[in-house]
């Protein structure tokens, strides 16, 4: 699984983990609530991939690099937003990225607006406008 795209990698820890362990500890890594590598958390290759297993090892990132393991769990959520078969948990992604995601989440946000799921739709909306009024800008 190290080898695999984000979404690849999402789908796949979605199924593992469960939809709302990993949208929680994705939530908890962007907003710094849980720390890279803690052993009471999944294994970081679901997110990290193979720079998990490499130079993004927790053992390996310091201060200067630890914002690795935000953009790698931003990125776990998009993949959701956009891939996952269960709308809840693609709901649950939307909602995330909007709190804690940066500027190049917005295109999952903006494809999630055309979901089949009005619960989605309606959670990429949100997280669209909280994405835009937290950055300061255009989304």
């Amino acid at each position: 699984m190290l080898r695999a795209t984000p979404g690849e990698r999402a789908r796949a820890a979605a199924d593992a983990l469960g939809d709302e362990v990993l949208t929680g500890w994705c939530a908890d890594l962007l907003a710094g609530r849980a720390v890279w590598g803690d052993p009471g958390l999944p294994d970081v290759g679901w997110v990290g991939g193979r720079a998990a297993a490499g130079w993004g090892s927790p053992e390996r990132l310091d201060d200067d690099t630890r914002h690795w393991s935000r953009v790698w769990a931003a990125r776990t959520c998009a993949g959701l937003v956009t891939t996952d078969d269960v709308p809840r948990v693609r709901a649950a992604a939307a909602r995330a990225l909007g709190v804690v995601g940066e500027g190049e989440h917005a295109a999952a946000l903006h494809e999630a607006v055309h979901d089949p799921d009005v619960a989605v739709r309606s959670a990429a909306v949100r997280a669209l406008g909280v994405l835009a009024r937290r950055l300061d800008r255009e989304i």
